[in-house]
């Protein structure tokens, strides 16, 4: 199986590293009151398993690279000149 780095597999999160309590921050946030949390764009977990073909975030295509054997064929992408 071949590896397709995507980076547009991503998920949207919120940091809630900047706030004092988060408990707190979340009522006032329900009240209405701006709160200092900020969206990230984080790695998504979700793998995408496509004829022959695995569709991930390259993050995560890397875990996968480091715990399974792979094959060198795997390693190449597919753009370009590989093969079909």
């Amino acid at each position: 199986m071949r590896l397709m780095p995507s980076p547009f597999l991503t998920e949207t999160a919120e940091d809630w590293s900047e706030v004092r309590s988060p408990s707190r921050a979340s009522r006032r946030r329900r009240q209405g009151h701006p709160q200092r949390i900020r969206p990230v764009q984080r790695a998504s977990p979700q793998v995408i398993v496509f004829g022959d073909a695995i569709h991930a975030h390259p993050d995560i295509l890397a875990r996968i690279a480091a715990e399974v054997p792979l094959r060198p064929e795997a390693l190449r992408p597919a753009l370009g000149g590989g093969r079909a």
